[in-house]
């Protein structure tokens, strides 16, 4: 319990702490244009707990995790685009996000919560620099409240997370959370949850409950005893036993020859294998990997450079770029930069399909080395070495070749024709 409290004073020291009753005097309830359905609360069933679910989360949250994180700044006059010096996000979001998290581990959570529960929160921790006398950045964290109340004050909307371990609420203003949603619809801040797949969960529930039953039941069943005459429902457990105790015991003696009248027939199970469906389980797993985005393929990495870079395209690169916008209007708010999440496409070609592609944006000056160094999983030259690039004397500038043809036109045309001798 102490290092529970410890976090949670880590990363909520300078927020309100709210009991409710007197505790959210002046707070209303959020009015939603669309929805009065203000407060969300993640919950998913038992869907984390079912393998397919799990695998097909797992890994969508495996790649997202492995972002490429930059804070930018461009400069429109100078039509450039720079890191921003000094910047602590690149770090936390590329190396340790806070004490607790390394920033795989809440990049990958982030994406977890995104896919189970088409919502995840992040909530950025700043202290104060007695040396430059400012709020500085300092940690980023995962809040996986028990629920998440939307409320007004002054015309403002905030947060309320409320956390049932601890019964300990907080309230912040919503502008200071980390958001990104799934599946946004009626809701005008929150995505919807997964109910279009509840059936189809509790579908596969059913028939891996079913398998196990009849797995139990098929070890302990040796046959089955057909009676032919007609008897008692009382007498059948009688005449069951008679049988076993003259055919089946260890102890008797017959040479393990069983014999039997025409009342009885003797049916021996000689396969103790379990019938699997296994059309029906495909088709609950298939059903369960579109929903989420994902193949069989792709969940056991046998997909092609171009499966790959499909299954980037659509479903990691919307993940980042909600990321990317949710973190610049939360961290960026007031010096116009930018913060960028971006992945590495190129790494799931094949060798020759990153040979080919590297090398012609290389000869047109596109890539820089350590960037080409990383495509092909070789480290990086670091410093100025790793900055250069070259590019191939085969290609020209489009404005400077243009310059070059009027130069030579103008020069042509200033020049009087010479008198022949």
């Amino acid at each position: 319990m102490a290092e529970k409290r410890s976090l949670v004073k880590q990363i909520f020291s300078k927020v309100t702490q709210i009991f409710g009753g007197n505790g959210r005097r002046g707070y209303e309830a959020c009015r939603l244009l669309n929805s009065w359905q203000t407060r969300f609360t993640p919950f998913s069933g038992d869907a984390y707990s079912q393998a397919q679910v799990r695998t097909a989360v797992h890994t969508f949250a495996k790649r997202a995790a492995c972002a490429q994180v930059r804070h930018i700044k461009r400069d429109a006059q100078k039509d450039t685009v720079d890191d921003v010096p000094g910047s602590p996000v690149p770090h936390l979001l590329n190396v340790r996000a806070n004490p607790t998290a390394t920033a795989y581990k809440l990049l990958y959570r982030a994406a977890t919560h995104y896919k189970l529960y088409n919502n995840a929160f992040l909530y950025p921790v700043y202290e104060y620099n007695e040396f430059t006398k400012r709020e500085e950045l300092k940690a980023i964290y995962n809040i996986n409240a028990s629920s998440i109340e939307l409320v007004e004050y002054q015309n403002e909307v905030f947060c309320v997370f409320e956390f049932l371990t601890s019964g300990e609420r907080y309230i912040v203003p919503y502008v200071d959370v980390i958001h990104v949603a799934a599946h946004v619809n009626q809701n005008d801040i929150f995505g919807e949850n997964n109910k279009p797949i509840q059936g189809t969960l509790q579908v596969s529930h059913s028939l891996k409950q079913s398998v196990e039953k009849y797995a139990e039941l098929i070890q302990v069943i040796r046959g089955i005893l057909v009676v032919k005459t007609a008897i008692k429902d009382e007498d059948l457990k009688d005449a069951r036993d008679h049988f076993i105790k003259n055919n089946l015991s260890m102890d008797v003696e017959g040479g393990g020859i069983i014999v039997s009248d025409n009342k009885f027939e003797y049916r021996p199970l000689d396969s103790k294998s379990t019938p699997i469906p296994t059309a029906q389980l495909e088709f609950v797993k298939n059903e369960v990997f579109e929903y989420f985005g994902v193949n069989g393929k792709i969940v056991r990495s046998e997909a092609t450079g171009d499966e790959e870079t499909a299954y980037y395209n659509g479903e990691i690169l919307p993940f980042y770029t909600q990321l990317s916008q949710s973190l610049t209007s939360c961290l960026c708010r007031s010096d116009h930069t930018e913060i960028v999440c971006a992945g590495a496409p190129l790494k799931y070609m094949s060798p020759e399909k990153k040979l080919t592609v590297a090398k012609g944006m290389y000869d047109i000056g596109a890539l820089m080395v350590d960037e080409v160094r990383d495509v092909f999983g070789f480290s990086p030259y670091g410093g100025e070495e790793g900055k250069r690039r070259f590019q191939s004397l085969n290609f020209v500038d489009a404005q400077k070749a243009e310059e070059y043809q009027l130069g030579k036109k103008k020069k042509e045309a200033a020049e009087p024709p010479q008198k022949e001798e």
